[in-house]
């Protein structure tokens, strides 16, 4: 039932980007493609930091690996802030061919 979901709302996506693509497209393309790079590199620093760096170190009281690690939050919020930003950019720079109609 899951997958059904999933093949449902991708095809949504796809015809949600189907037109001829303008610079604006291209330029939210690349804003998402760098906000997901920083979204997950900083959510894996928070993970390291809070998960394996005390367990290498020897050290039981994540204190200070806890404190490094929410100096990587507003890093995640931003990388969502411009996730969503570069996928409006790429929803209005596809513009829709409009297709001639066929008179009977």
């Amino acid at each position: 039932m899951i997958n059904f979901q999933l093949a449902i709302g991708f095809h949504h996506v796809t015809i949600m980007f189907k037109g001829e693509k303008t610079l604006v497209f291209w330029i939210g393309l690349i804003i998402l493609g760098y906000s997901v790079w920083q979204f997950f590199n900083a959510g894996w620093q928070i993970v390291y930091l809070i998960f394996f760096y005390p367990n290498m170190i020897g050290d039981p009281s994540m204190n200070i690996s806890l404190i490094q690690a929410l100096g990587s939050v507003p890093e995640v919020v931003g990388g969502v802030i411009f996730m969503i930003i570069g996928l409006y950019m790429m929803k209005v720079g596809t513009v829709k061919k409009e297709e001639p109609i066929i008179e009977r």
